[in-house]
């Protein structure tokens, strides 16, 4: 089981910094490879996590479109 975050997640619209993150450790005991996001106003997306990233990005673009990024590297924007 990979839990339930439930939260609302609020975007800066000019420097894409979230205000509200979550954590998750890779375990043994994590058996799904699918990461599912739902958005009460983008719809939902459902994608396979590449463990050798310790960090996944989700954009949600002006074309209605879900952007997927996989970085070792966190990204802080002020």
């Amino acid at each position: 089981e990979w839990g339930v975050f439930d939260a609302f997640v609020k975007t800066n619209s000019s420097t894409g910094s979230a205000d509200t993150l979550f954590g998750f450790s890779y375990s043994d005991k994590a058996k799904a490879d699918t990461l599912k996001i739902v958005s009460k106003k983008k719809g939902c997306i459902d994608f396979n996590v590449d463990r050798d990233y310790q960090l996944i990005y989700l954009f949600f673009t002006d074309e209605k479109k879900w952007i997927v990024r996989f970085s070792n590297v966190y990204y802080f924007h002020n």
